[in-house]
């Protein structure tokens, strides 16, 4: 497309393509600029989900499933709307059981440094994890809900049977194989007698002077310990190593250039 104009009494022939072009970048920037600016906010949101297994070992918290850890995480990503209108929403979700409660309450007594939900009263010993707290809690010792543990109220036929006769009796057996359950046990809140409330297993113990092996037990998880309330604001320390971490330059060229992209592939 060319015009003409006139300088000094002559005329000019000028080729106003790439004017026209300009023209056109120009009229249809605030739509892509809101494009954009949706393009980079979404990549800091997710930028931010894959910082937080570093942002809980930093603080000191072992971090065993980085993996896990991430998946707990979500990000609500927003819209090319107006730009003052945008917003990213980045948070936590808990985790349930089969059962229904609690299993992990996605960092939110963290955060708030209030008590875990009332729900929440299981927590796994040393023991679990092959006595290195770094480990994951290894697959024998979870509780888990398709197995019919032995647990004391299956030994009160007997009559005259304290809650303490019982649960012997329940170790004798238990240790005897009479159970599949890789010898593992349940004292339920309200029949653990003396006991903590929690998944036991029985071990071989040490023998007696007169040969005979006692079975001796250790406890795998308790039920009357709810996970302990610590308080660290993890979203702010998200938030802040995100945006310290983040390259703006690199970042919104990198944005523009796929809206450019995908206006080339709609044309």
């Amino acid at each position: 497309m060319s015009e003409l104009g006139k300088i000094n009494g002559q005329f000019l022939k000028l080729d106003m393509t790439e004017f026209r072009k300009l023209e056109q970048y120009f009229r249809e920037f605030p739509k892509g600029a809101r494009q954009a600016t949706s393009i980079m906010l979404n990549n800091l949101g997710f930028a931010a989900r894959q910082e937080m297994p570093d942002v809980l070992r930093d603080h000191g918290f072992i971090v065993r499933n980085p993996k896990f850890t991430v998946s707990r995480m979500r990000v609500q990503k927003t819209t090319a709307k107006p730009i003052q209108d945008q917003r990213v929403i980045i948070g936590s979700v808990e985790t349930k059981g089969k059962g229904g409660s609690i299993t992990h309450d996605g960092w939110r007594s963290l955060q708030t440094g209030r008590p875990t939900p009332k729900d929440r009263n299981r927590v796994t010993t040393l023991l679990s994890r092959g006595g290195d707290k770094a480990n994951k809690v290894r697959a024998k010792s979870r509780l888990k809900p398709a197995i019919d543990y032995p647990n004391p109220g299956a030994f009160d036929d007997a009559r005259g049977r304290t809650i303490g006769n019982r649960i012997q009796a329940m170790i004798r057996e238990v240790a005897s194989g009479m159970y599949d359950t890789g010898k593992m046990f349940v004292l339920p809140k309200g029949q653990s007698g003396r006991m903590s409330p929690g998944l036991y297993k029985v071990v071989r113990g040490k023998k007696s002077i007169r040969g005979k092996v006692y079975p001796k037990i250790q406890i795998v998880q308790r039920f009357d310990r709810p996970p302990h309330a610590r308080r660290y604001a993890w979203i702010q320390e998200l938030i802040k190593r995100t945006l310290q971490r983040t390259d703006y330059r690199a970042a919104w060229s990198d944005a523009m250039q796929r809206v450019e992209d995908r206006a080339k592939h709609n044309s």
